[in-house]
């Protein structure tokens, strides 16, 4: 018997919509989120015509970073060959867990001291 993958991300069937986009928000960000259990159950998505909006109405306080951008806008900034990140790459096992599978030279995980190969056992303790 196959088991659910707890880290599958669910897709809309119609990436145009924004209710459907509305809908990717709230489900990625009440699963994959840091802070998963902040995201209220009982806004209405419906209520927000940008999903950028819906993602400043969910995002923690404390959160800086959290963002989503068109594909057009991230197409370009890939073409242009900027990075925005901190320098590392990670894969999940069979076992569930999750390691290092790359790190950028001169970056910040590199720097961090943070290296291939090592096991991710949890975030931000």
């Amino acid at each position: 018997m196959q088991q659910e993958d707890p880290f599958a991300v669910p897709e809309p069937e119609d990436c145009t919509a924004v209710a459907n986009q509305n809908q990717f928000v709230v489900d990625v960000m009440s699963d994959f989120y840091l802070w998963n259990a902040d995201v209220p159950t009982d806004i209405d998505i419906n209520a927000y015509a940008d999903p950028a909006d819906l993602v400043k109405e969910l995002r923690n306080e404390n959160d800086r970073w959290t963002r989503i951008s068109d594909i057009a806008t991230s197409d370009a900034l890939f073409m242009e060959g900027k990075y925005i990140g901190i320098g590392y790459k990670t894969v999940r096992m069979e076992d569930n867990s999750v390691r290092i599978s790359f790190v950028s030279d001169n970056s910040p995980a590199s720097a961090a001291g943070i290296l291939r190969g090592d096991l991710i056992v949890g975030v931000g303790g």
